[in-house]
Parts: C-alpha cells; sequence; structure tokens
C-alpha cells in the first residue's frame, strides 16, 4: 500500500501551518486531534455547524460529498473535499466502496481524525444545535447506574420521562413491553456516549406521522449504561465515541439511509461486550432542527426498521465467535449478518477495507475478554481503587421516575443546607424529580437543587400548604400519567426497595382506616385517647387541632368541595358539631398523593392552612376526603414510625445506636417502610445514612 504524499494548507485558531499528509498520518501532527468531531454536510456553514468549530479543545473536521459547496470554508474546521478524499488511498474508498451522495462519507472523516491522532470523536450533523457549553464524557471506568435487567431490548427514552416514545430502530413488537426502573452500581466503562436530542428527536417515521413534535426529555436525569445482553439502537447524531470503541464507528453502504446508523449501532454494541464495554445514555444535549424531509418517503426508508429490528437482536444475541482478535470478529460478525441477509455483500467487503485502514493508520484494537469474564465489575464499597465516580448510586436500587419527591424543612438549623445537598445527592438517581420546600431557603444553595418556598406559615402549619405549592409549581404531565407525589420530612428516612410493590395509583398512607367519629367527638380527648389512635391529641396542640381548628375547617367546607365529601361519605349529617366524619389518624412524616387528586389536594391544603389546622389533623382529614374508600389507600409496614418512642423506653437516641436502625442492605429496623426522627445533622447519624444508602441493594 503506497503513501501518497499531498501538501495542504491547514488552517488552525492560532496559525497558518503547511503540513504534509500521507495516506494514513501526518507529518508533525499535534494533539488537536485527539478531541475531534466529525460530521458530513452539503451545506454551507449551519448555525450548529459554527458553534461546534468554535469550541475551545475541540477539532471539527467536516467531510465533503459531491454536492459540497466547492468553496465551503469555515474559521476552525477542517474541511475535506470530495477532490481531497479521493487522493487519500484509504482502502474504503477504492472500488467505489463508500459511494457519492452517501452519509456514509462521513466514514472518510472517522478515519482521518483516527489516524492524525484521536482519542476520542464527537460525531454528529448539521441540523443539531449544541446547548452546552463543551461535550461532556463519561469516566470510563467510572461508577455508573447499569440497569438491573436481562430484558434483550430496552426503550431508555421512558427513562428520560418519554414513555410513550422509542428510539428510531427500536422493535416495534417491544414498544408495549414496560422498560425497567431498576439500577445497580457498577464500575463499568462506557465506551460509546449516546446523548439525547430536544425539540425534533430521532423517532422513526410512524411517530412522526401520528404523534406531534416538540418533544423535551427530562435534562436532570442521570446517564444509565446497558448491561451486555440487552439492546437500545442508537444513532449517529449526538454520539461520543472513546478511544477503544471507534473501531466501531463504521457507517454501512448497502443499507436504506434510515437504517444505515441504526445497524451500525446494533452491530458495534454486540462486539462492545466482547472487550467488556458498555453503551450509555444521557440526557439531552442538542435541539435538532431538523433538515427538511419527506415523512412519507422516510417510512418507506424504515422498512426493514420496522420488519427487522426484532429478528437482528434476537441474531446479535445468539451469535458467538470463537476468533481471537476484536479485528477479526468485526469481519466475521459482517459476513454473518451478510449470510442473515441484514446487509449486502458490499458491507463485508467494506468491514474488511475498514480494519485494514484502522490497522494501517497504527490504531489499537483493544483486546477481548478473557473466555467466562465478568464485564461489570460489581461496587461494594464507594472508594474502590482510583476508579472515577459519576455519581453517587446505591449498589441496586429501584427507580421511580413518575415520581416526584418532596422533602419538608419545617424550620431552618444550623447545618440544613448541607443536609439538603445530601439529600439531593442521594435521592436524585431514584426519583423523577426532588423538590425541597419550607419558610426558609437557605443562603447559597447550589444551583441545580429545585427549592419551592412556603411562607406565611410556621411550624406544623406548613406541610399542607408547600405541597400544594409544589404541586402548582411541577405539575404532573401526560408523560406521567400514573406518577404522583411523595412527601416526606428532612428527618425521615425509608427503605426505596419496600415500594417497588406499592401501587403508585393509589393513596399511601399508613393509618387509614374505618374509624368514624364525631366532631364532638374529636373535642373529646380522653375519648380519642382511649381509642389509642393518636398519642399527639393528648397534648394541647393536638386537642386545639382537632378540637376547634379542625371543627372550624371541616364546617366551612362549601361548594363542590363539601357536596363531593359527603357524596363519597367521608362526611355525614349537616354543618354541626355532630355530623359525622371519617378520621384517619395522624403521622404526616411519609405520604404519597397520586396525580390525579392534585388539584383537589392544593384546594383543600389552602382550606385547612387558612383556618389553620396542624398538618397532622389536616392531612389525615384531606386524604380520606380525596379517596371513594379505603380501597383507594396503600397500607403499608411501619409498626416503629417514631424513633423517639421506641428508643426512649431505652434511654436512647438514634446517634448512639444507628446501627440498630438503618440495617444492612438497605432496610429499616423492625422491616419498617420508614422510620422518623433520623436527624442527619448529627454527624455519626449522617455518616452512617451515607453508607446504609449506597449499600441499600433492591436484588432478590
Amino acid at each position: 500500500m503506497l503513501a501518497l504524499d499531498i501538501p495542504l494548507l491547514v488552517l488552525t485558531d492560532r496559525i497558518q501551518v503547511l503540513l504534509v499528509f500521507t495516506a494514513y498520518g501526518v507529518v508533525g501532527a499535534s494533539s488537536q486531534y485527539e478531541n475531534s468531531i466529525v460530521l458530513t454536510t452539503i451545506q454551507y456553514p449551519t448555525p450548529s455547524v459554527k458553534r461546534l468549530a468554535a469550541l475551545p479543545n475541540w477539532q471539527l473536521i467536516v467531510v465533503g460529498d459531491v454536492k459540497t459547496p466547492p468553496d465551503w470554508s469555515l474559521h476552525g474546521a477542517e474541511f475535506l473535499s470530495h477532490d481531497t478524499q479521493s487522493r487519500l488511498g484509504y482502502e474504503i474508498l477504492k472500488d467505489n466502496l463508500t459511494p457519492d451522495n452517501s452519509y456514509a462519507r462521513k466514514n472518510v472523516g472517522y478515519l482521518w481524525a483516527i489516524a492524525h491522532g484521536a482519542k476520542l470523536i464527537y460525531e454528529t450533523d448539521d441540523d443539531n444545535l449544541l446547548t452546552t457549553t463543551d461535550i461532556a464524557v463519561l469516566p470510563s471506568p467510572g461508577t455508573h447506574a447499569v440497569y438491573q435487567t436481562t430484558n434483550a431490548t430496552v426503550n431508555v427514552y421512558s427513562h428520560f420521562r418519554q414513555a410513550n416514545l422509542w428510539p428510531r430502530g427500536f422493535p416495534l413488537e417491544d414498544i408495549v413491553k414496560p422498560s425497567p426502573q431498576s439500577f445497580v452500581r457498577d464500575i463499568a466503562r462506557p465506551l460509546i456516549q449516546q446523548s439525547l436530542a430536544d425539540v425534533d428527536p430521532d423517532v422513526d417515521a410512524i411517530h412522526r406521522l401520528t404523534q406531534p413534535l416538540g418533544i423535551t426529555f427530562d435534562s436532570a436525569a442521570f446517564s444509565v449504561l446497558l448491561p451486555g445482553g440487552s439492546f437500545c439502537p442508537f444513532n449517529s447524531q449526538n454520539t461520543l465515541f472513546l478511544e477503544e470503541a471507534l473501531w466501531g464507528m463504521l457507517i454501512p453502504v448497502s443499507t436504506a439511509f434510515r437504517v444505515c446508523d441504526i445497524w451500525r449501532g446494533y452491530w458495534s454494541q454486540r462486539l462492545l461486550w466482547d472487550i467488556g464495554g458498555l453503551l450509555s445514555f444521557g440526557a439531552p444535549t442538542v435541539e435538532q432542527h431538523r433538515n427538511a424531509h419527506n415523512i412519507l418517503l422516510d417510512f418507506i426508508d424504515e422498512a426493514d426498521l420496522y420488519g427487522k429490528a426484532g429478528k437482528l437482536v434476537k441474531f446479535l444475541a445468539a451469535w458467538d465467535s470463537k476468533t481471537h482478535s476484536l479485528g477479526q470478529r468485526m469481519i466475521e460478525l459482517a459476513d454473518a449478518m451478510v449470510t442473515a441477509e441484514f446487509w449486502g455483500q458490499r458491507d463485508s467487503s467494506l468491514m474488511k477495507a475498514w480494519v485494514a485502514d484502522l490497522t494501517a493508520a497504527g490504531y489499537h484494537f483493544p483486546p477481548l475478554l478473557a473466555p467466562g469474564a465478568d464485564s461489570q465489575l460489581k461496587v461494594m464499597e464507594d472508594s474502590v481503587g482510583n476508579v472515577p465516580h459519576a455519581h453517587h448510586y446505591p449498589v441496586s436500587w429501584h427507580r421511580y421516575p413518575d415520581i416526584i419527591l418532596v422533602v419538608m424543612f419545617n424550620k431552618a438549623y444550623s447545618g440544613y443546607k448541607s443536609t439538603a445537598s445530601l439529600l439531593h445527592n442521594m435521592y436524585m438517581p431514584v426519583f423523577g424529580h426532588v423538590v425541597f420546600t419550607g419558610q426558609h431557603v437557605p443562603d447559597g444553595l447550589q444551583k441545580d437543587i429545585a427549592w419551592v418556598p412556603c411562607t406565611n406559615a410556621s411550624g406544623g402549619q406548613l406541610m399542607h400548604k408547600c405541597l400544594g405549592h409544589v404541586m402548582e409549581m411541577y405539575p404532573m404531565t401526560d408523560a406521567t400519567p400514573a406518577g404522583g407525589y411523595l412527601m416526606i420530612g428532612d428527618d425521615t428516612i425509608f427503605d426505596n426497595c419496600a415500594m417497588q410493590g406499592m401501587n403508585r395509583s393509589k393513596i399511601w398512607y399508613q393509618h387509614a382506616h374505618h374509624h368514624l367519629a364525631t366532631i364532638r367527638q374529636y373535642k373529646d380527648l380522653q375519648r380519642e385517647a382511649a381509642a389509642g389512635h393518636w398519642h399527639w391529641n393528648t397534648s394541647f396542640n393536638g386537642g386545639k387541632a382537632l378540637g376547634l381548628e379542625l371543627h372550624d375547617a371541616v364546617v366551612s367546607l362549601n361548594g363542590l368541595s363539601r357536596t363531593a365529601a359527603e357524596k363519597q361519605g367521608v362526611l355525614a349529617g349537616n354543618a354541626n358539631n355532630d355530623f359525622a366524619a371519617y378520621y384517619g389518624g395522624g403521622y404526616t412524616d411519609f405520604f404519597y398523593v397520586p396525580s390525579r387528586y392534585a388539584s383537589q389536594f392544593i384546594y383543600l391544603a389552602y382550606h385547612f392552612f387558612e383556618h389553620p389546622v396542624h398538618h397532622e389533623a389536616a392531612i389525615p382529614f384531606i386524604l380520606r376526603i380525596l379517596a371513594t374508600g379505603l380501597d383507594e389507600f396503600e397500607r403499608f409496614h411501619a409498626p416503629i414510625p417514631h424513633l423517639w418512642l421506641h428508643l426512649q423506653q431505652k434511654g436512647l437516641q438514634v446517634a448512639d445506636e444507628p446501627a440498630s436502625v438503618m440495617l444492612d442492605g438497605g432496610r429499616l429496623m423492625n422491616n419498617s417502610v420508614f422510620v422518623h426522627p433520623v436527624k442527619l445533622s448529627d454527624a455519626n447519624v449522617r455518616e452512617h445514612f451515607v453508607q446504609w444508602w449506597l449499600h441499600a441493594s433492591c436484588k432478590a
């Protein structure tokens, strides 16, 4: 193979340098190509391309085609004209393996970058506008969230709060299957990193012909990795390849345009497992303002995606190889896909040329895993070796993307800002959103923490009003029809795994029951104390809340709310001291309200606040008004919700024996769903909580 000397004037950000390129290298090449961006275009520079060219520490490489303007130029971009490409001498360009007017022209740019020292290659298109100031890279290896599943396919769009969408190329027969929501904390190597696109994301023509666009994914969702054995299609529009995966960038040429990058993605995913690498998906970092397309023609072009994607997944899952090098396996799998009629013979020839070009360019193919080796190394300590940690994840946990966790701070105290920061870091991987609320917003709170102020209230009157505020500020959307709001105190801890079996369409409340009493009876503290439902009612504040404030609030219910409550059987009789009402208990340290009740809850919360009723009297009453019967409650196990009573009998505090409260594996004492109070301002309790949470495991 002969090298071809080609003088070429290269523009850099600092100086014009005359370099001499050979087929596979450059005399005097610098590190400017280590972080490369590759795209192909037939247009003059778009706003998206100009933004990429201006990124510091990245080199943009633009691959031209026969339709690209011959005078294309942009400061900060390396332009490979069609004429320049024809003189490079790459094997992939011989015998018309890479045709003109083809998206596969990007392959030339990939190879150019690799030959000139690229360690990272970010691929995109000229209609994807970067919305960040840099291209983020997940550490590899690093501690990451990996789906805990054996499913052959995973629709990752569900994780980013778009459960009704699916990526282009996702098997249609798997769309209705629920996506897993459980994860493990692993040391893993995300060698290919796909980030999503807002506005006009990568969906197929079926969706585009039947559903509106203008889509926004959850930008706060953490990145997720697919385990070996699970597939999800990824595209070539917003994707980062690390050095150990650069071999996997080859775009096939025998498939339809709308199929090529998806088939490439499935092929490379299967081979990633053989070197211990995984595919990750991250929150959106671009907005796609799509170039003009004929959607009906796209539909025709995508025929193989609809008819063959599921078959391809089964084929790849069953494929195995005994060859001893990655290059050999790349060719072997390409040939097998020809035999199985997923792509044509031309791609077999292209793959052989690609492997030859990579070898000639000095690319080092990563080694294969030893037979029987596990590509996912379980992390049992958060301080294993020198592996970088992207996030603080439990060892194994279940995610609730349709639940907004609301954490209530009744009052400000020394260190409550750091407590909010800690809880944010611990809980964000588990819930769709974490929102803090309370009267006093901490000064200097980190910007990514959501805090909804709740003013003109104090102490025990806050909780229902603050939750109403959060419901107004964070309304549920159609994307979360089964979701809701889980409210806890800042000193309440809960068992994440125990919530898996709880019905999110029901109200979660520990003490929902059939106890029927009259307001006159509520005033009788001795009678209520004898009933044994709530120790708090024997106090002055409890008697005031149950006897006077609650009475005034209930009798003043008017209009639809009162009528609805009477129809539901929550209230009986007329508005006087003798009318009957259901009473549901008193603990409000952990309860959940489905989103369908939000508007009613807001109305009732403000009503009971105005009277004002202490939240431990108001909330149980409100919840019982919302439900038409006890079958709408999810009652759960919490035999010792109030630790101070339990430990007081032993003369102890939580700080004395945190290990007796927070047990191994993320369990709580006496198998409780939650316990309260656990004061995280205490250094000993705080440290134990962190270790307890990070070692929680929802594995069976």
